[in-house]
């Protein structure tokens, strides 16, 4: 699996539109955390679900 957790999912989703320096990324992750909607941590954490259950899928953990 691609990510260790929810939070770490997070980091990549930042990280894959911020368009600043390194040094400001960790920062701008926290602003852009806060500035997140209820509806867009729901659709993060829908997300995010499917993506685990894609990787329980292919490694036989579950059947649906």
């Amino acid at each position: 699996m691609k990510y260790k957790d929810f939070e770490d999912f997070l980091r990549k989703k930042h990280a894959d539109q911020y368009t600043g320096t390194d040094d400001l990324m960790p920062d701008d992750y926290e602003d852009w955390l806060m500035d997140l909607s209820a509806d867009d941590f729901i659709d993060f954490g829908n997300e995010y679900g499917k993506v685990i259950k894609s990787f329980m899928k292919f490694h036989g953990r579950i059947s649906n």
